[in-house]
């Protein structure tokens, strides 16, 4: 969204401006001209990520600098100042949550149509997706489960071909194969977990070397 000055005689050089936008969909507009909607202003303080303040506003103008730039906005305590009578009392409403009803209430779930980001509907019961395969236990609307990476299925439990070891405490889920080229089947060993000490207490009166079993191509 975007806000264009109705009057900008006040803008000139060599001056201090003060200026307020009012959080109203009446001050902005879409990308191509079109006034600006409470939907689409709802959509936008929904998931705002940058809020760009143009710098340049007269002609020939080679420096400028900004101060004091702040936003209001209405919280549920008392700051001793004005009310914020501009917001909504929360509206009882079901299935929704939220000054602007803006939220689905517990129990409740996007439908993916509808105004806003959608009607918020009665939640469906699903199968919790795996803690190991799923970016989230909670499937998505209509059941279905986000996959990482290298995990499968319809609740994400499974590796695909090519790979093993499913864990939770891998951001990809499962271990892509890797058989010195020979394969790209494999699977979990059966082998168990130990610690190989290393004794390097006397220091610098040892040589320590790494060296690798390719014969080929050495490096110490």
């Amino acid at each position: 969204l975007m806000h264009r000055p109705r009057d900008t005689s006040s803008f000139a050089s060599d001056r201090n401006i003060r200026y307020t936008v009012d959080t109203y969909e009446g001050n902005y507009e879409e990308s191509d001209g079109r006034p600006a909607t409470r939907e689409s202003l709802m959509m936008a303080l929904a998931n705002l990520d940058t809020m760009l303040i143009r710098a340049s506003h007269c002609h020939g103008q080679q420096s400028t600098s900004l101060g004091d730039v702040s936003w209001e906005v209405a919280v549920n305590r008392d700051t001793q100042e004005r009310l914020a009578l501009e917001n909504r009392a929360r509206l009882f409403i079901t299935g929704y949550t939220g000054l602007s009803c803006e939220e689905c209430a517990p129990g409740y779930e996007r439908s993916r149509q509808g105004p806003y980001l959608g009607t918020c509907v009665p939640a469906q019961r699903y199968p919790q997706c795996s803690a190991a395969g799923a970016l989230s236990t909670q499937p998505a609307y209509g059941g279905q489960c986000q996959c990482k990476t290298y995990a499968t299925g319809a609740l994400c439990d499974q590796c695909p071909a090519n790979s093993f070891y499913m864990s939770a405490s891998n951001p990809q889920g499962c271990i892509p194969c890797f058989c010195s080229g020979v394969t790209q089947h494999c699977s979990s060993s059966n082998y168990y977990r130990t610690q190989v000490q290393l004794d390097y207490s006397r220091g610098a009166s040892d040589q320590l070397e790494i060296t690798t079993s390719d014969a080929h191509s050495p490096f110490r």
